[in-house]
């Protein structure tokens, strides 16, 4: 009986084994890190979308860039990726706690990416109406955090430690640095037009002028 048991058993045992393998990888932390590249793509994508929407709000139009109606069908589009993401994001968290136990949250980088996960939880399963637009903003804000997860499979890359190197390094190491550089960039412009977003649309307490003006320059992503 304990033969046959043991045979029963080892299907589970090496699936489990190749679990392990797989989240240890680097090509596991590679995936995860291009996906939070098209995650961070697709933010940029809803805050430019947001910001057109804020400029319908506000009445705001140049003749050099008018702003006549939002995007057809990209609401759609941005909810369906941002599930998709967050599913996968949640997955990894799963396959990481399930392949390594307790041992998962002895690292910092682990409970950062449970804490990021908890709170796009939150934020879908809680109705909109029952939280303040400024939180959901807060939300929003914090999505941005997944970026510095990046940081952590650098460090998987040894060259990155040497940036000035880069030039003389492989094709896959210039495009991290480059990803690196083009992502801090596109983080201090989600973080910009967030922040404002506020004040753009407080037409009570924000001057006509002061709104426009912020708009023109930190209304969308692109600007």
């Amino acid at each position: 009986p304990s033969d046959a048991s043991g045979e029963e058993l080892a299907p589970a045992k090496r699936c489990f084994n190749n679990l392990q393998r797989a989240v240890k990888s680097a090509w596991f932390e590679s995936l995860f890190a291009i996906l939070i590249i098209l995650n961070a793509i697709v933010m940029a994508v809803e805050a430019q979308h947001i910001g057109n929407n804020n400029a319908i709000q506000i009445g705001w139009a140049t003749s050099a860039s008018p702003v006549t109606h939002p995007w057809q069908g990209a609401d759609g589009v941005i909810v369906f990726a941002d599930w998709v993401f967050g599913l996968v994001f949640v997955l990894e968290v799963v396959l990481g706690w399930t392949a390594n136990g307790r041992a998962y949250w002895l690292h910092l980088w682990n409970w950062f990416d449970a804490a990021i996960v908890a709170c796009w939880l939150f934020q879908k399963l809680v109705s909109d109406g029952l939280v303040d637009a400024s939180v959901l903003r807060v939300f929003r804000l914090l999505r941005l955090l997944r970026l510095l997860r990046l940081l952590k499979t650098m460090r998987e890359f040894d060259a990155l430690q040497l940036i000035v190197a880069t030039m003389q390094s492989s094709t896959g190491i210039l495009f991290w640095t480059f990803s690196s550089l083009a992502l801090f960039f596109l983080a201090c412009s989600l973080l910009l037009q967030l922040l404002l977003e506020h004040w753009i649309l407080d037409a009570e307490h924000t001057a006509e002028a002061d709104r426009m003006l912020l708009y023109e320059y930190y209304g969308t992503f692109s600007r």
